[in-house]
């Protein structure tokens, strides 16, 4: 694989200055691939940053960046109610949805939407989504917001793919009480060049596992991929309505993909590509013999993930199967697939714990707690940078998407900076003061 050059400036920081001019807190944040500031200048009071090809004359999502101060003897609530009161004078059907407020020690964060269907001095809709971060006096608000044509009263013009943008860079705005976040660091390059921490042993073992489940889900996905092209060649449709695909690996590339019917007198394989050593594919129609019990019971887990409504970012998923380490069940991956590649999706993904016998759906993760996506067009795009709440370690699903673009990334959780790299994952030793 090729080494990438660069890597993109993902990070972003600001500083909390007191009246004496002492420093108190440091804010981080991550600029998704889709959005690009004007003019790269920290000390502006407002940082501005627009959707890639659009411009400060010319725009219709912006996401805006500010420091300010509390006036002497002022309380943020008071100020946030002038604030919504100035805002209903030119829209009075402005909707505002608080949500509730966080505390981190002395760090108070305040979150909100605002909506209004057609403002009476523009005469447009808009919509933004508002983070903002008190420490004493001094509040440092990140506004993610759209432009739209007017809307009817109770309606909204935000389109999912967009509050999917916003939230990504609304969440990563934050205080940098650790290093673990990574739009803290000082330079990203410090990423590229830190060493592998140590791990422990529980640590490491559970590292390991999660890299042959990933590389696993890879096997799978090149195998269903490669198979699905084979089909089309032939003009033989995939299945539709109660019927799906299913994947098995043997050695190496070789390995077994089922197009299966659900019918009412049970399951019925239609098709079935195998893959030998060499990568070469044939079709044959199925047979009785082709629905073994290991075949019947993974695709009877498969569904029965499906049934549970997995959540998605797009029409039409891609689902996985896996038999868990211990053998007393099956992992079932339900994946956003994406539609307009070259677009790597780590958000948007479902994993079920499913029982033995396929019948029962025993536990749900998602990937990520919205739907994130990096733009991989971007020439850019070197390295992707992201933090991960849903767990202390990266998951499969980094080490899949990994493998598949050929992607480093590095992946902030509550106990460090991680570096995926194909099938391998290294906990990262920072430098000292790196925040």
């Amino acid at each position: 694989m090729k080494k990438p050059g660069k890597l993109v400036a993902l990070a972003g920081l600001m500083l909390f200055v007191s009246p004496s001019g002492m420093c108190t807190q440091r804010i981080g944040w991550i600029v998704p691939s889709q959005f690009h500031e004007e003019a790269q200048d920290p000390a502006r009071p407002v940082r501005t940053f627009y959707l890639d090809g659009e411009s400060p004359e010319h725009w219709t999502e912006r996401v805006r960046i500010e420091q300010t101060e509390l006036p002497l003897g002022a309380t943020f609530k008071a100020q946030l109610d002038a604030e919504h009161q100035t805002a209903g004078e030119t829209c009075p059907d402005i909707y505002i949805t608080t949500f509730p407020t966080q505390q981190d020690g002395g760090i108070r964060i305040f979150a909100e939407m605002r909506q209004c269907p057609e403002d009476f001095t523009s005469h447009r809709s808009a919509v933004s989504v508002r983070r903002m971060i008190l420490d004493g006096n001094t509040v440092a608000t990140i506004i993610a917001e759209g432009d739209y044509p007017p809307v009817p009263k109770g309606k909204t013009p935000l389109l999912k793919g967009q509050l999917s943008r916003w939230m990504d860079f609304v969440n990563s705005f934050v205080p940098c009480l650790d290093p673990t976040n990574a739009g803290c660091l000082r330079d990203p390059t410090e990423l590229v060049n830190a060493t592998a921490a140590r791990l422990g042993p529980d640590e490491s073992a559970l590292v390991q596992q999660i890299e042959a489940r990933g590389e696993e889900m890879y096997r799978q996905d090149q195998l269903a991929w490669h198979s699905t092209d084979a089909l089309r060649e032939r003009n033989l449709p995939m299945p539709s309505g109660n019927g799906g695909f299913l994947a098995v690996p043997e050695a190496g590339s070789a390995g077994k993909f089922f197009i299966i019917a659900d019918k009412p007198n049970g399951y019925t394989v239609l098709h079935v590509v195998t893959t030998d050593a060499q990568g070469v594919h044939s079709v044959s129609d199925g047979t009785r013999d082709d629905l073994s019990p290991e075949v019947a019971v993974r695709f009877r887990a498969l569904q029965t993930a499906m049934k549970a409504s997995p959540s998605v970012c797009a029409p039409h998923p891609n689902t996985l199967v896996l038999p868990t380490g211990n053998g007393d069940g099956w992992w079932v991956y339900v994946m956003t697939a994406s539609s307009d590649a070259p677009r790597m999706w780590i958000g948007g993904h479902t994993r079920f714990r499913v029982s033995k016998d396929g019948l029962h759906v025993l536990a749900r993760e998602p990937s990520a707690k919205s739907c994130l996506e990096f733009d991989l067009g971007d020439p850019r795009m070197a390295y992707a940078v992201m933090t991960h709440l849903i767990s202390d370690t990266p998951t499969e699903f980094h080490v899949m998407q990994s493998l598949t673009w050929h992607k480093p990334m590095f992946v902030g959780t509550r106990t460090g900076i991680w570096k995926v790299d194909g099938d391998s994952i290294v906990k990262l030793q920072l430098p000292s003061g790196i925040h």
